[in-house]
């Protein structure tokens, strides 16, 4: 009768340690709602339109636009496929994603300058180290947004790297 308890408290420890996951995790998706949801617009600021025009431009240079052949969505699509199935072109459908601050807490960790996640268009842009990127190098801003529009499409992360990813839309695209 032993073994049963035994099992019996390991039952109980493992339900009550998959309650403090679920629990951990309902509250972290709700800080993510918060900050989400006091994240403002900032498609009109100045200095994401000015990378907006930098990456546009970026976008119409025949081998930046064979970037989109380099990369496939979560389901083993081109990026290109994906955007003529869309009936969209690059520069088309970047003019589609919707740019909202998130600041410098939350999700922008040291380094990061915007994040999104695969097929949805909404980007949250670092606030004010993305505009001083700006300010500094306004192609490499330009080449994160082209780095966030490729995940907006479906682009999963991890492989490949962040790196990566980046790195390809710099040499496609250009500094």
């Amino acid at each position: 009768m032993q073994r049963p308890r035994k099992h019996s408290r390991l039952s109980l420890t493992l339900v009550a340690l998959a309650g403090t996951c679920l629990l951990a995790s309902r509250e972290a998706r709700a800080e993510e709602r918060d900050w989400q949801s006091r994240a403002p617009h900032i498609q009109t600021d100045p200095m994401v339109q000015t990378a907006l025009l930098f990456a546009t431009s970026k976008l119409s240079n025949t081998s930046c636009q064979e970037l989109f052949a380099d990369f496939q969505d979560l389901s083993g699509r081109s990026l290109a496929t994906k955007l003529e199935t869309l009936g969209e072109t690059a520069s088309s459908y970047l003019t589609l994603i919707q740019f909202y601050d998130a600041g410098e807490e939350g999700p922008c960790r040291p380094n990061r300058l915007a994040l999104t996640v695969p097929e949805s268009r909404v980007v949250y842009l670092c606030g004010p180290r993305f505009r001083k990127s700006v300010r500094q190098t306004p192609g490499r801003a330009a080449a994160v947004l082209i780095h966030e529009e490729l995940h907006s499409l479906g682009l999963g992360e991890n492989p490949p790297s962040s790196a990566e990813i980046t790195d390809r839309v710099l040499n496609r695209c250009g500094p």
